[in-house]
Formats: structure tokens, C-alpha cells, sequence
């Protein structure tokens, strides 16, 4: 139940950023790029040669601090891989105790039973896994073997999920 009272707190804090915004010059959205590594190495994408730049703890609970005094609705965490990065769910559950929502976009290649638990455990609010190019067999066969965790903890913990990919003139036959 208070799962539910939270997800309820969450999207009233969102539509409320929503609503300044359409008054006054403030953002609904922030987005983190907390690690530019990735596990993978997407043609279209410039995160290849993983000499990293990292948010550090302290620096990401700044961040977020800051995004609640600015009454932010939402934290989008990218990448790079966000799910390299060792402070991801703990940065999930400040966004969860300051009810700002929070978003993660992922490869999806570290998904399995254990990382979507905790995803939810965190607080995550929306999933979203990117499928993308020459990994799309990896990725399709990975999310198949997870669809009924993933399922599961979409049901358990209230997550949105989305499967997306990135078009472009390289990848287009594949896909």
C-alpha cells in the first residue's frame, strides 16, 4: 500500500513541474548521464573507448538535492550504461524519497531477475531498454529469457517499461 501512496506522491509532483513549467521559466525533467562506459560499442554512438567520467556519491546527492529545491518532476538516467554505475540504485532511492520519479535507459545486456529487484526495491519508476543495431539478436534473446522477470516486476513495483530503438541509416536493415 505504501508503494502505492508513493507512486501517487510521485506523479502529483510530476504534473505539479509540469504545471510551473507551462507558467514559469523551470524544468519537469533532469537528465544524468552518470557514467559515459558502456558495455557495449554501438556504431552510432560516441561512448566507445570507456575512459570514464563518473559522478562520484557525493556529486550525484548534490545533484538531486538541488533537482528537489528546483521541484523537478523527473530524473532520467542515462549513459553510457547507467547500470555500471555503482551508485545507480542508491540514486534511485533519493529520487524514491524525494518523490521525483525516476527513469532509467538501458542496453538492457545487466538485466536479469537480481537487477530488475532491486531496480524495483529502489524505487524505479520507469524502465525503458534500448534495443539497438548489430547487439539487436543479443539484446532480443536476453530480453526474451527476461520477459517474465521483467514482467514481474512491472506488476510488483508499479514500473512502466518501454523497448525502444535508435534508427539510422546503418541499422535500419537490421531491425
Amino acid at each position: 500500500m505504501l508503494h502505492k501512496i508513493n507512486k501517487i506522491r510521485k506523479y502529483l509532483n510530476l504534473l505539479m513541474a509540469y504545471m510551473r513549467a507551462s507558467k514559469f521559466t523551470t524544468t519537469p525533467f533532469v537528465r544524468i548521464i552518470p557514467t559515459d562506459r558502456c558495455n557495449l560499442s554501438c556504431s552510432y554512438c560516441w561512448q566507445h573507448n570507456n575512459k570514464s567520467i563518473e559522478i562520484k556519491e557525493q556529486e550525484y546527492k548534490l545533484i538531486i538535492e538541488k533537482a528537489k529545491k528546483m521541484k523537478v518532476g523527473m530524473i532520467n538516467f542515462l549513459g553510457g550504461e547507467p547500470l555500471i554505475w555503482k551508485y545507480i540504485y542508491s540514486a534511485i532511492e533519493l529520487c524514491n524519497k524525494y518523490n521525483i520519479m525516476s527513469d532509467i535507459t538501458t542496453n538492457g545486456t545487466l538485466l536479469n531477475e537480481e537487477t530488475l529487484n532491486k531496480l524495483g526495491e529502489s524505487g524505479l519508476d520507469s524502465l525503458n531498454i534500448s534495443v539497438d543495431g548489430k547487439t539487436t539478436e543479443k539484446n532480443i534473446e536476453l530480453l526474451k529469457n527476461n520477459l517474465r522477470f521483467i514482467n514481474e516486476v512491472r506488476k510488483k513495483y508499479g514500473i512502466i517499461v518501454r523497448i525502444n530503438a535508435v534508427l539510422y541509416k546503418n541499422n535500419f536493415e537490421e531491425l
